[in-house]
């Protein structure tokens, strides 16, 4: 078995589809790496992650731009053309667990709240003390 970590900001609010066999939120997730290189210069490579979450009705209203989020599951690859019809590889993960970190990127307020919702749909808060719905 696979499994994938990732632990970024949400790119956009999250897009939430529903039919018959349930609901789905698709979002991306940035993760940003930052290093000298050997002549001193400070070099960035930002991974966008394309997400896709099952059956987690409670958790998709906190999927916006900017909350920094752990993401867990099975990783996969697709590929899609850009503007220029090169086709470009993606890193996709269908997530089984995600945890809401901190508050979002934009707000400056920290937020050390975790909450978490696992594969089974159960989902479970540390020191949760406010009224959210999971």
């Amino acid at each position: 078995m696979l499994k994938a970590q990732i632990i970024g900001h949400i790119g956009n609010d999250a897009f939430v589809h529903t039919n018959e066999a349930g609901s789905v939120a698709n979002f991306s997730v940035a993760h940003s790496e930052r290093w000298k290189d050997s002549k001193g210069v400070q070099k960035e490579r930002t991974t966008w992650v394309s997400c896709s979450l099952f059956d987690k009705e409670n958790v998709y209203p906190y999927l916006k731009k900017g909350q920094q989020v752990y993401v867990e599951g099975f990783p996969g690859a697709k590929q899609y053309k850009d503007r220029e019809d090169k086709l470009i590889p993606q890193m996709t993960i269908r997530v089984n667990s995600i945890q809401l970190l901190g508050g979002a990127k934009s707000s400056g307020a920290g937020n050390d709240q975790e909450t978490t919702a696992g594969a089974t749909g159960a989902a479970a808060g540390n020191d949760v003390t406010d009224d959210l719905p999971f």
